[in-house]
């Protein structure tokens, strides 16, 4: 038995003891009893290093006494000095040589360090909790404890403090500088790499002497459960993890006027299951026993009962007691727990527990000075073998203990457990037998014996305590005679011994070799320490293109060039190059810009009807001019484009202009597309004051019809308003009445008096009448409302507002959704609030064109929705439920029949009119036979060629699979574990109507989306003309066996029968019906349904039989890929899809092959190909020289972007407004 084990026996014993030295049998007995039992449950103690609270495996109730032994333990070691406590955990590496933590003061440094996020953001996250009163409702418990009950936000004293495992500032970042995923976050530490494990833990700090442990998820349990999907090894762990540690960091931050003045250590909300079973336990054991925790104050537990002890030892009980064994020093000594109390609050059935902390009394120095001596006492027994430990009898030793004590009179019992005797390995084998001589402390001789005691020192039970005394008429020794017990033994001779000692030493240190050897390299194998770095992927050896940034110097038309990419060789390797005449027409291009050729004049691009034709107004009537200002005097200038593409400009690589109608023979430059919103001229005149310099060679032609807009006097709002207006005849009235009240979207005053609009005549003249009218369409942009907006954003809003809205005659209405971060905000009951509120999350120009919505709304709203507290996140959150604040947006205004949904950091280089009205015609225009099935791929036109062709293909790859009767090969083929092909190549049931999912029979079904025929009699009819449902811009993959890291966020469904059938579409970007969202809605309020964002539209269309549409839109790639590669990539899925399969390119591990595209949520071509069409140096390309120099500015179609954030532009300085004034 090791020395640690007894160690923990001896203060097991002494713990509570209020004297020195027993001085009776009884005392003696009770010392026996208390040993036998702490060294049964010694071994338990190497499982208890590391406190827990939820998330942890419960102990059974059976453990009771477990606990006991392990609480008696832990108040043994609070009440010893800290040289004496560490011996209770000699298997902790940790605790070798003393109990003191490493880590003092507030830790920001050594947290960071070790990858945790610490940041103000995360407080203020947790700040609410720190209310214990309205968050906790525990008043009375405070009031008698001395405390305030305010949290810090308040003007109270409790702080509150959250420490993150990840996304902390050592991590490192990817390559465009964006946090990898939770599972993928590395940092280094001395040249070591470690991994993130993504724990959380929470505390509440009151400077007036109490830390409260609100909430834990340990960094084991986390990594395990939820990011590396397995146990880590201790050695893979941060040096500083431990509750009490990260506790200590914050009661040092909290700013207590005496940092040792911890009074009180409370745990709220306690969940883990041990512990409870320990509660119920101790209350048994009261008299008359207790069934149920009562409300404050509860039930009390003094440590010195059984009860006590077990809470104390409990997993959640245990980091109180680390937290002040491990901080003596800094405490000023010894503090322990003197009881603990545990009640259930009034809104609660989650128990509390508050530990009270007190200084050790006098009486505990004498204790741990009795310790000494017992320890010495008993040392030589612990070098006996296991076997012999077995044997003795704990009563006989505590009185050999007792009696060796007595027998001590000139042994200093002060001397501290470092001194030389006390050292371990100062005995040799025979002091055992000096011990038994009854020697005194010296271990000179273990043959000699005294004649001032009994020579008969193996008949323990019949000595007394106290010495003998001296015989009166003897004063000789008595000669010494052989001693027989059961520990005597007689070891060989020295050489002998040494001889042996060597050769099992050298034995031992080669086991000792081999099993380290061996240990380390199965770590090392796991952790992939020796192995080189994996391959790159194979794309990145794939070459750059570079004819992306011609200039307008090189324009062809479209007929003419000949692309870049993809090249016969690009689509077949075995055909031969044809490069010749490209690189030809390249170099005649720049030779004619070289000697000065004449560019091109840029024409207007408008995509609008032709609103005055008579074939327009018979249909739906005239349209009203809509202005900036209320005298109708101040027009956006329209867009301008070059006719052409610069030579040489690739093709899309997936989607296609001509599929969708979208102009792909016409190009746009940054001044035709920018700058009548800003862009090329100066502040002064209310421009942004970038563009200023480049290539602005026909510029002025922006400005040719329609002067330049001063942005700094216009209220987007209130044109919007005139607009709407003037043309509400076109438009369908909705059903019911808007029920938004102040909370969006409600008329402004307008001042009439001060409008006089220059063309009354026109104003006074008849209407014609609206025959066919149009549905209302909303678009909703997604923001936050501490959203910092800068110029390059303005312009982006202005381009939506003046193209959708004011230029079509109101058939769109922009709107900003905006996230209201801060709970406490009562938008939703006070208009006083929201109006405040409104007013400062907007630029002045877009002043009252927003709608608010926060988290704890959407709670409210949706409140029956079940908690599922998925990866950590909340299920009402804007990342979880993104479409939450859409669905309520939606069901408050009946007067919008679409929504298209938005985020700020989409950018398109061509018209958003044009694009939005072809992309609708499209999906309209779309049978719902194989749609479900056709959504669910990349369209690639060199590979599949025309989209009849791509429809058949798909069909084939359904019906009949992709493992065809002709591969007579592949049943030879050996089994791949990881590909499972059976699977992923045997047909399919295509979708038909509504897909049903399981154990969901009150599902509501419109009768109206049910198929009247069969799909074998269908001719691609049904569907045809139907407005979509949902429009996306990504394939509609199916999550199922796909790694895709969110597939499993499904609430409110019965899973017992496995998940219900899903299609998710990557990045939340696209139009939603009326249909939809009110189904959405249902779902939510009444059945309690719910998804992860980009996956709810989909599966609740698919469920409901709606017509969901992907749009194969034009995405162009940075590399030159083969394109039937680049296919296969993309449609790796079940039967050629893009989803149903692992080796799916939206598996987390494959979703690196999107890096090189146009449009994905982390496409790193998109922001970089953005900042060089506006002008700008990017990777050291591009830039104001290089345009003057080469080709000029550069000139792309229509192209959708994401994302771009952040978007620095070079402005010119403006002087004060005195100053120009002057």
């Amino acid at each position: 038995m090791k020395l640690h084990l007894v160690a923990v026996a001896l203060q097991a014993a002494l713990g509570n003891a209020r004297v020195v030295a027993p001085s009776s049998d009884t005392r003696l007995e009770k010392l026996g009893r208390d040993l036998e039992f702490s060294i049964t449950h010694a071994d338990d103690l190497v499982h208890w290093n590391e406190p827990s609270t939820a998330g942890t495996n419960a102990d059974p109730p059976s453990s009771f006494n477990k606990f006991i032994g392990i609480g008696r333990t832990l108040d043994a070691a609070m009440k010893a000095k800290d040289s004496i406590a560490r011996w209770f955990f000699k298997d902790f590496p940790n605790f070798a040589e003393t109990c003191q933590s490493p880590f003092d003061g507030d830790g920001r440094e050594e947290l960071r360090k070790w990858g945790y996020d610490d940041s103000d953001e995360l407080r203020q996250k947790v700040a609410n909790e720190c209310d214990f009163d309205k968050y906790h409702g525990i008043k009375a418990a405070f009031d008698e404890l001395g405390l305030d009950t305010h949290a810090e936000k308040d003007g109270g004293p409790n702080k509150c403090f959250r420490v993150d495992h990840r996304n902390g500032p050592a991590i490192k970042r990817n390559e465009d500088g964006s946090l990898p995923s939770e599972e993928n976050q590395y940092y280094d530490v001395c040249g070591t790499t470690y991994r993130a494990t993504a724990g959380t833990f929470e505390f509440s700090v009151n400077p007036n002497g109490m830390v409260a442990l609100m909430n834990i998820m340990s960094l084991s349990f986390t990594a395990e459960k939820y990011t590396w999907m397995r146990k880590p090894l201790p050695s893979e762990l941060p040096h500083i993890g431990a509750a009490q540690e990260i506790a200590w960091a914050m009661w040092n931050r909290a700013g207590a006027a005496d940092i040792k003045d911890v009074k009180y250590l409370l745990v709220t909300q306690v969940i883990n299951a041990g512990t409870r079973d320990a509660f119920r336990s101790a209350l048994q054991t009261l008299n008359p026993p207790q069934s149920e925790k009562k409300t404050w104050p509860g039930h009390d537990f003094a440590m010195d009962t059984t009860g006590g002890l077990a809470i104390l030892g409990s997993p959640v009980g245990r980091w109180a007691a680390y937290f002040l064994v491990q901080h003596k020093e800094q405490l000023g000594g010894n503090r322990f727990i003197s009881k603990v109390r545990i009640w259930k609050p009034d809104n609660s059935f989650l128990p509390y527990m508050v530990f009270y902390v007190n200084p050790t009394p006098a009486t505990a120095d004498a204790a741990s000075q009795g310790l000494q001596a017992l320890e010495h006492g008993l040392r030589p027994l612990l070098h006996k073998k296991r076997g012999e430990m077995l044997g003795f009898r704990p009563l006989s030793v505590g009185k050999r203990k007792a009696q060796a004590y007595n027998q001590a009179p000139n042994h200093n019992h002060n001397r501290d457990v470092e001194e030389g005797e006390f050292n371990e390995k100062g005995y040799g084998s025979d002091d055992y037998e000096a011990y038994l001589s009854s020697r005194t402390a010296s271990p000179s001789s273990s043959r000699e014996s005294s004649g001032a005691y009994d020579p008969n020192p193996n008949n323990i039970e019949s000595r007394p305590l106290a010495p003998n005394r001296h015989s009166p008429g003897s004063h000789r020794r008595a000669p010494s005679r052989p001693t027989v017990s059961a520990y005597s033994y007689r070891n060989p001779r020295a050489c002998t011994r040494y001889f042996g000692l060597a050769v099992a030493s050298t034995l031992l240190f080669f086991m000792w070799f081999l099993f380290s050897s061996s240990w380390n390299s199965i770590r090392n194998t796991e952790l992939g320490l020796n192995k080189p770095p994996p391959p790159p992927p194979v794309w990145e050896s794939f070459p750059f293109l570079k004819r992306y940034h011609g200039g307008i110097g090189t324009l062809v038309s479209r007929d003419e060039n000949v692309p870049e990419y993809p090249t016969k060789e690009d689509i077949d390797p075995e055909l031969p190059a044809d490069g010749g005449a490209k690189e030809g027409a390249k170099e005649g291009a720049k030779e004619a810009r070289s000697q000065g050729a004449q560019i091109a004049d840029s024409v207007p691009f408008d995509p609008y009807p032709d609103y005055d034709s008579l074939a327009y107004v018979d249909k739906y009537g005239p349209v009203e001019t809509c202005y900036l200002d209320a005298n109708d005097t101040i027009k956006v200038p329209g867009l301008r484009a070059y006719k052409g593409v610069t030579d040489g400009m690739p093709d899309p690589v997936m989607g296609s202009y001509e599929l969708l109608g979208l102009r792909n023979d016409v190009c746009f430059e940054r001044f035709g597309r920018l700058g009548p919103y800003g862009l090329g001229y100066s502040k002064r005149r209310g421009g942004t004051g970038a563009g200023m310099e480049g290539d602005r060679e026909g510029i002025e032609d922006v400005w040719k019809y329609d002067a330049e807009v001063d942005f700094r006097d216009v209220n987007w709002a209130e044109a919007i308003d005139r607009c709407l207006e003037k043309n509400k005849g076109r438009f369908q009235k909705p059903s019911t009445a808007p029920q938004h009240s102040f909370q969006s979207m409600h008329k402004r005053a307008e001042n009439v008096d001060g409008r006089t609009p220059l063309n009354s005549t026109v104003r006074e003249q008849p209407k014609a009448a609206h025959n066919t009218l149009l549905p209302r369409t909303a678009v909703l942009i997604r923001t936050w409302w501490d959203y910092q907006y800068d110029d390059e954003d303005l312009m982006y809003l202005r381009s939506l507002i003046s193209e959708l809205t004011i230029a079509s005659g109101g058939e769109y209405q922009v709107q900003f959704l905006i996230h209201v971060k801060d709970d406490n905000k009562q938008i939703w009951a006070d208009e006083q609030v929201y109006q405040e509120v409104l007013k400062n999350a907007l630029p002045a120009e877009f002043a009252g064109m927003g709608t608010l919505w926060s988290e704890r709304q959407m709670g409210l709203i949706y409140g029956g929705v079940e908690e599922s507290n998925y990866r950590g996140l909340p299920v009402h959150g804007a990342y979880r439920s993104t479409f939450m604040p859409v669905t309520y947006f939606a069901h408050q205004h009946p007067e919008f029949e679409f929504f298209w949904h938005w985020e700020m950091d989409v950018r398109y280089t061509g018209h958003y009119y044009h694009l939005f009205q072809q992309v609708s015609k499209w999906t309209d225009a779309q049978p719902r036979k194989g749609l479900w099935e056709r959504n669910a791929r990349f369209y690639v036109p060199s590979v599949h060629e025309s989209w009849d062709d791509f429809k058949h293909l798909v069909r084939v790859q359904t019906e009949h699979g992709t493992n065809s009767q002709a591969n007579r090969w592949s049943s030879h083929l050996p089994p791949n574990p990881h590909v499972p092909g059976p699977e992923v190549q045997k047909p399919e049931k295509p979708v038909w109507g509504p897909e049903l999912p399981q154990d969901y029979p009150d599902i509501e079904i419109d009768e109206a989306v049910k198929p009247n025929t069969t799909m074998l009699e269908d001719k691609y009819e049904w569907g045809v003309g139907e407005p979509a449902d949902l429009i996306v811009f990504n394939p509609l993959f199916d999550p199922d066996q796909t790694n895709w890291i969110l597939a499993d966020d499904v609430t409110g469904y019965d899973k017992k029968n496995g998940l219900p059938p899903r299609r998710t579409a990557i990045n939340t970007s696209g139009r939603l019906s009326r249909r939809l969202l009110e189904t959405m809605h249902r779902e939510q309020s009444r059945f309690r349904h719910t998804m992860f964002s980009e996956m709810w539209p989909a599966t609740c269309a698919l469920h409901h039989g709606l017509k969901a549409v992907y749009a194969p839109h034009p995405v162009y790639i940075d590399r030159k890929w083969p394109t039937q590669y680049l296919a296969a990539i993309f449609n790796n899925g079940r039967n050629g899809a893009s989803g149903g399969a692992r080796m799916s390119v939206f598996s987390d591990e494959r979703q690196h092959n999107f890096l090189g595209t146009t449009w994905y949520y982390h496409a790193g071509f998109a922001p970089n190909l953005w900042k060089r069409w506006l002008g700008y140096k990017v990777d050291n390309d591009g830039g104001e020289e290089e345009e003057l120099a080469h080709e000029g500015r550069m000139c792309l179609p229509g192209v959708l972007l994401h994302p771009v954030k952040q978007v620095d532009l070079i402005q010119e300085r403006v002087e004060d407004v005195k100053e120009e004034e002057d």
